[in-house]
């Protein structure tokens, strides 16, 4: 892909430095992987309903954490009443106090928290017939940041051996090193054997790093071609 390096060099080739270590893939990937649920207007319903609890749940816990970052790091009484005076509930300051870490360490948790609230599970559902009649109703779900995958896994277990392949490390100041690419899917491909699963990350990232918006037509052709060549390097 030499029409989107960044220098006229080739990218020396990292593949022999590049280690490989399958997990389970219940630790690598949050798609859903249990039982499925039929989908219907019903339950993108109530998964609208539980998106916009989650929103406000997190936008409620980074509230607080720069409430509390209002008193500082060693706050003062002075400083604690200016800081209720500003609109810090004097629970909130209890918190504070009372936390080992003080009032920075108390709002990094919430932050913390905030983060972990906002993280995206995504449903697996089946389809009862024709989901024309559902379109509208699902990007109003996906506009919300959820997320659903449509059966098809049912071959698939919790404890199968995969591995996170991350395209985007294979981009650098000169471009693409499509070589080490290759020779490090290829060997994932022959660590995990016939029942193991790779997942792809970082197509995105890659796609960016070499100069082209994901988004855009070339941005998706770039893409496109990436994963030809993953999928040529490790056909099976």
């Amino acid at each position: 892909m030499t029409s989107h390096s960044k220098s006229q060099s080739k990218p020396e080739s990292k593949a022999q430095t590049r280690m490989v270590t399958p997990h389970p893939l219940g630790t690598l990937t949050d798609v859903p992987l249990g039982s499925a649920s039929l989908l219907t207007k019903q339950l993108i319903t109530r998964l609208r309903a539980k998106a916009a609890q989650d929103h406000l749940q997190t936008a409620g816990l980074v509230a607080l954490a720069e409430l509390m970052e209002l008193a500082g790091d060693a706050p003062r009484n002075a400083d604690l009443a200016e800081a209720m005076s500003r609109g810090v509930p004097e629970e909130l300051i209890e918190e504070g106090l009372r936390h080992p870490g003080g009032f920075r360490a108390a709002a990094a948790g919430l932050r913390r928290a905030a983060v972990s609230n906002s993280a995206v599970f995504g449903r697996r559902v089946e389809l009862g017939g024709p989901i024309e009649d559902l379109l509208p109703d699902l990007k109003s779900l996906l506009k919300d940041g959820s997320s659903i995958t449509v059966g098809g896994l049912d071959e698939l277990g919790l404890s199968m051996r995969a591995i996170a392949f991350d395209i985007a490390a294979y981009v650098s100041a000169e471009g693409l090193d499509e070589d080490g690419m290759v020779a490090a899917i290829k060997s994932a491909e022959a660590e995990l054997g016939a029942n193991g699963v790779i997942c792809l990350t970082g197509l995105a990232a890659a796609v960016m790093a070499l100069g082209e918006d994901y988004a855009g037509e070339a941005g998706r052709a770039l893409a496109g071609k990436l994963c030809e060549i993953i999928r040529e390097a490790a056909p099976t």
